[in-house]
């Protein structure tokens, strides 16, 4: 099964992962693997995603499971939004596709959104290379 999006995921995404119990890491693959790489930003889609409001605005996020929740970012729709350029504005935007979706954070939801909402995540993620691929 081939990819239609490409996954690119931040250096702090592999150790949350790590964190996490076995099969919980397995469920945030499963997400990702069948729901997160078909079409992440279709209401019709598995994933049934919409962008995120407020402070968190230009993230989306899905449910690996009641608790756990995937952040991400999909490219196409943060250079389509000047907003989101501004906000976001990786760091090597220019040199990622667009069809590529950045997992940003993954975890339990109340930890995540505590992280994500503090004033320092967006300015981090401004300066992060994403150089890691991620892998199954």
């Amino acid at each position: 099964m081939s990819l239609l999006f490409d996954i690119l995921e931040c250096p702090e995404f592999g150790p949350q992962m790590a964190s996490l119990k076995d099969h919980e890491q397995e469920l945030i693959i499963e997400a990702i693997q069948s729901r997160l790489n078909k079409n992440p930003m279709s209401r019709r889609s598995p994933v049934r995603s919409e962008m995120l409001s407020d402070n968190l605005e230009c993230l989306r996020r899905i449910h690996a499971d009641d608790d756990l929740l995937i952040f991400y970012v999909v490219c196409q729709e943060c250079r389509d939004s000047p907003f989101c350029q501004s906000k976001i504005g990786c760091f090597e935007c220019h040199k990622i596709g667009p069809y590529t979706v950045i997992l940003v954070a993954c975890g339990y939801w109340i930890e995540l959104y505590e992280h994500i909402l503090s004033d320092e995540f967006f300015r981090w993620l401004r300066n992060v290379k994403f150089t890691y691929e991620f892998q199954v």
